[in-house]
């Protein structure tokens, strides 16, 4: 079977929707965290994920908004975290805080172990280039999916592989469009694809509504810095 695996979704609803279209033919979906943040539909992302029973990790920015997770207070006009959580639904919020820090998966014998980050915490960016990654590895012919670093990629170690789903809500390399995974569980292969939306809609919204203009460019151009 087909198996769709995406994260970062950072409130943004349009990116979840064209990710949801784009996986029509999977048969099941999950997600590495990062519901909420520098978007403006934190409610909207939750609710789907919700009520489609999308299992689900925990991000860091998802701590943000419970307060459970400090940041840097300089950061909170791109991260939008003071404003998440004040305009999440109390629902919604205690929904936040049942998501577990990983998840332990067997798809058609394919062992998958889903976390946000890293298999230590929450916030330690895994590259194919970074010193971390070694460590993260799997050993047992397994494989790590995560996100955070809103760079998708497949690492294949000497056993396991670590795979990065990219970001569905704001890539940070191209192409732009909602990023994802998916997981043939026949063949044990994985591909990237990229769902298009009507980005410049969204990138108007949050300009009209006063949104950094950093998070505004990473939305349209993921290139850009």
């Amino acid at each position: 079977m087909k198996v769709a695996f995406f994260s970062d979704v950072h409130g943004n609803i349009e990116a979840l929707h064209a990710m949801v279209s784009a996986s029509a033919d999977c048969e099941a979906r999950f997600c590495a965290g990062d519901l909420v943040g520098y978007g403006d539909r934190p409610n909207e992302v939750i609710e789907w994920i919700r009520e489609s029973g999308t299992p689900t990790v925990i991000g860091n920015h998802d701590l943000f908004a419970l307060d459970e997770l400090e940041y840097k207070a300089e950061r909170d006009d791109i991260y939008r975290a003071s404003w998440t959580k004040s305009e999440l639904k109390p629902g919604n919020l205690e929904w936040l805080r049942t998501l577990p820090k990983s998840l332990s998966l067997d798809l058609d014998g394919r062992k998958i172990n889903l976390t946000h980050a890293s298999p230590w915490d929450v916030q330690t960016y895994l590259y194919p280039d970074s010193d971390h990654l070694q460590r993260a590895m799997p050993t047992d012919d397994s494989t790590l999916v995560v996100g955070h670093c809103h760079h998708a990629f497949v690492c294949p170690g000497p056993s396991g592989v670590i795979v990065n789903c990219g970001s569905a809500g704001f890539p940070r390399s191209g192409p732009a469009g909602a990023q994802f995974m998916v997981l043939d569980t026949t063949t044990g292969s994985w591909t990237f694809r990229v769902a298009q939306y009507d980005i410049a809609t969204v990138a108007n919204r949050l300009r009209e509504a006063g949104w950094n203009s950093d998070v505004i460019q990473r939305l349209v151009d993921p290139t850009k810095r």
